[in-house]
């Protein structure tokens, strides 16, 4: 038998050309292990008993200090080990999936495509499978990494809106009008984005119950939080005084005549970061830009893959998201050190991780199917003081004890500056009419 030991790595490319440099590549970034227990495995080549037969009959030996324990470990990764496939074929696949191909290119590179009585067929169930293990991968990295750090800061900021993706009949043929799902976006401007999906059924503007769990999660204290007029904003920012928040809204109604953007104008009476030493003051402008243009954005994903199932929402949305926040990096370097996370936690405890795994591309779409929201009981629980309101009025019972309670009123209420407001620094008083400055000069 032919055995050869190395384990010291040297392959960093991320196209290797053999199995034996890939297994290297992978060891590199921790979808391989070097050890095991405190062993070093040794790659061995021609095991015909122990080897893996769609790769070269290649087998790691675990070098152990009894000769008579010796032990041969699988050449596969955790993620890929029930593959019927060679481990440069999933490679390869999971690479270009990195690069943005669509399943019938990979399918046609790989020579998957033939020819029936019905036109050209391509073979994409093991390809499908493979996206999905890359977009399990890539979720559990965003949630580990977000998980530990959050968007904005003080004088940060952060734009939040939701959107709504659906399926529009045109000029009144094809399918009838699907509401597959609502989008929930937090993204801080020149910094990160975070995209989560959540049932709504009945449609309408997100409510309350929907953006607390996404900003309670990924919303610093002190930030400029940028909205539209949803009232679920505002509700949001006077139930958390203790975030500071400082609350920007714009109306989307009124942008045929004063556009999609205003100016803020702050000084120290807002805070000592808007304050520098060339200025007393700072001007800011309120728009939700941003968070509009990745509704479009994560549309045409989804148009671009061919069009996706209501329950794969989450999965796409989450891959859209690392793509966005990772665009400026080399993807596949990036993917392959992410894998090598996951391999490793996997590694550690396997039953956990799997199933974190599964959590992070799953979401409630079983709401759909009875066209409404299981209802749930409201209640509301007091913050400072753990006084707990239940029943249909316990909106006008919350609204009642926050206004009593002793925790509200010690601490500084939310900042909420809307469009032609006193900070408004963008309009001017033309004959009793407050207008924007453009407007006047065509009125004069």
């Amino acid at each position: 038998m032919c055995s050869s030991s190395r384990t010291t790595v040297t392959s960093s490319k991320s196209s290797p050309e053999s199995t034996e440099e890939l297994i290297f590549l992978y060891q590199e970034n921790g979808i391989l292990p070097l050890a095991i227990d405190g062993y070093n495995l040794e790659l061995m080549s021609e095991n015909k008993y122990y080897g893996d037969r769609l790769n070269g009959n290649l087998t790691f030996k675990k070098i152990a200090c009894d000769p008579n324990t010796t032990r041969y470990m699988s050449i596969r990764p955790i993620l890929s080990y029930q593959d019927n496939l060679s481990m440069l074929q999933v490679h390869s696949i999971l690479l270009e999936i990195c690069e943005g191909f669509s399943h019938s290119q990979i399918a046609n590179g790989q020579g998957w495509v033939h020819i029936s009585e019905k036109g050209k067929r391509a073979k994409t169930q093991p390809i499908t499978r493979l996206r999905r293990r890359f977009q399990k991968i890539v979720a559990w990295s965003e949630q580990k990494r977000l998980g530990l750090t959050k968007l904005g800061g003080i004088g940060e900021i952060v734009e939040a809106d939701a959107f709504e993706i659906k399926r529009l009949r045109k000029s009144g043929l094809g399918a009838y009008y699907t509401n597959k799902c609502y989008v929930q976006f937090v993204g801080q401007r020149n910094g990160d984005i975070v995209m989560e999906v959540f049932p709504n059924p009945t449609g309408g503007p997100e409510r309350l119950s929907h953006v607390t769990p996404v900003l309670d999660c990924h919303l610093a204290d002190g930030s400029i939080l940028m909205t539209d007029s949803a009232t679920a904003y505002s509700g949001y920012v006077l139930d958390h005084p203790e975030k500071n928040l400082i609350h920007c809204q714009i109306k989307h109604a009124e942008a045929k005549l004063h556009g999609f953007t205003w100016m803020l104008y702050l000084d120290e009476e807002d805070g000592d970061q808007f304050v520098s030493a060339g200025a007393d003051y700072t001007i800011l402008e309120v728009s939700t830009e941003k968070a509009d243009g990745y509704a479009s954005v994560l549309k045409k994903f989804c148009r671009t893959n061919g069009g996706v199932k209501r329950m794969l929402m989450q999965a796409y949305t989450k891959e859209k998201q690392w793509r966005t926040n990772h665009a400026a990096k080399d993807l596949i370097l990036y993917f392959l050190r992410c894998w090598g996370d996951v391999e490793t936690a996997l590694r550690d405890d396997l039953e956990k991780t799997m199933k974190e795994l599964d959590e992070c591309i799953k979401w409630n779409w079983e709401a759909y199917e009875g066209k409404r929201e299981e209802k749930q009981d409201p209640s509301w629980t007091c913050p400072g003081c753990d006084f707990l309101v239940e029943g249909k009025t316990w909106a006008q019972k919350k609204a009642y004890h926050k206004r009593r309670c002793r925790y509200y009123n010690l601490l500084p209420s939310g900042l909420n500056y809307q469009h032609m407001s006193s900070r408004c620094c963008c309009c001017v008083v033309y004959k009793g009419m407050k207008l924007k400055a453009p407007r006047v000069i065509l009125l004069v």
